[in-house]
């Protein structure tokens, strides 16, 4: 029997780019935040974005794919722009991310912008087109069973829509291969683990207990897949998250230290320095005063 979907939020949630640029405003709205996932899609005129201090120049055709922990601004946009931005939670995606392997996943997080051919556009449209008749169907239905159906339907084209979106990535970088070693797999299973628990672990040995190995195991199984150790990992997705919410949020350092769950104002500040040079408070100093540029990663 399936459970009753009454109080289900969607699995995912689409906002045109005209009504958010509408919105945008002095530092650039927050288009998406950390804690999502998603795509934007650029049809018409052109989009800026910045994530982590790189700036995405969309055109008409391009997409730009949201992996956790950061945050999406909208920095500006052409006057004939046109687009879709669609967004869900981790816990919808995380379960899609398990299925694609860690070099694709790693390839997404570093190079997250890409072209659709004409027929790769028309496929992603008409999943768009779909999507949306779907939600406007399940928002605005008031019999139960049908919104239990209608609600399973938007579960089931959630993960075709990403995988369709996907494949169009991987046409693009047909040199990517699949990794078929054990450490890969451990690397997967950490990435995942990391997007959702960064905020209150981390230590190498939570993530190494996750998959009942050893944390030394881990470590190098992760350094030999990656480049990067499990300390590295954990702090960029740590500080990025930091410098968004110092940069572009009215949160104390003390309140930032909490969300982050360290166990004070002064750990979360010398954690911070260590890894950025600067004590939080001068970073957001620097911010406000505009010191601070972002890098252009455009193509």
């Amino acid at each position: 029997m399936i459970e009753s979907s009454q109080f289900l939020i969607p699995p995912f949630e689409k906002v045109s780019l005209v009504e958010l640029a509408n919105r945008y405003g002095r530092h650039g709205l927050i288009a998406v935040d950390s804690d999502t996932c998603g795509f934007f899609l650029c049809e018409r005129g052109t989009v800026r974005l910045l994530q982590n201090n790189h700036i995405h120049e969309l055109q008409a055709g391009d997409v730009y794919i949201h992996t956790p922990s950061s945050f999406v601004h909208l920095l500006s946009h052409s006057r004939d722009v046109k687009g879709v931005i669609v967004k869900t939670t981790l816990d919808v995606v995380l379960p899609l991310l398990s299925k694609i392997n860690s070099r694709s996943l790693m390839m997404l997080r570093s190079a997250p912008s890409f072209r659709l051919s004409p027929e790769q556009l028309r496929s992603i449209e008409s999943f768009t087109q779909l999507a949306s008749e779907k939600y406007d169907l399940y928002v605005q239905c008031v019999a139960d069973s049908l919104r239990d159906v209608l609600y399973y339907q938007l579960i089931a084209l959630s993960e075709a829509y990403a995988f369709e979106l996907v494949k169009c990535y991987m046409e693009g970088h047909p040199n990517i291969q699949p990794p078929v070693s054990r450490r890969s797999d451990v690397f997967q299973n950490f990435i995942l683990s990391l997007a959702r628990n960064f905020k209150l672990e981390r230590s190498a040995g939570f993530y190494a207990g996750e998959q009942h190995i050893s944390t030394r195991y881990m470590c190098a199984l992760i350094k030999e897949e990656s480049g990067t150790s499990v300390s590295e990992w954990v702090a960029e997705y740590v500080i990025t998250y930091s410098r968004q919410l110092l940069a572009y949020s009215d949160k104390s350092v003390k309140q930032i230290a909490q969300e982050l769950n360290f166990p004070d104002q002064s750990f979360f500040g010398k954690y911070f320095k260590q890894h950025t040079g600067l004590s939080p408070k001068e970073f957001r100093q620097r911010q406000k005063r505009g010191l601070e540029e972002p890098s252009d990663a455009s193509r």
